[in-house]
């Protein structure tokens, strides 16, 4: 069964569906993943340029799937920039 990417703070079903179009069906994966390749696949995937703040969100990502439990980093605003 592949990783509910839901139970991350902040990531919702759109999200979820994005990991796994690209692969990704345990958090192990994500540990090792390069946040930008990831937005870069993603906009190659859909054929177009996606929001800057998916790349915020994939930060988060990897950094949840490395072990990160910071409440106050679980908040994708917080990876901006």
């Amino acid at each position: 069964m592949a990783y509910d990417w839901t139970e991350i703070p902040y990531v919702g079903p759109r999200t979820a569906q994005d990991m796994h179009d690209m692969g990704f069906t345990e958090l192990a994966e994500a540990a090792s993943a390069d946040p930008e390749d990831m937005y870069n696949r993603l906009c190659e995937f859909h054929g177009l340029n996606i929001d800057r703040c998916q790349l915020y969100v994939f930060r988060m990502i990897v950094y949840y799937a490395k072990g990160g439990r910071n409440s106050n980093l679980l908040k994708w605003w917080k990876w901006k920039d």
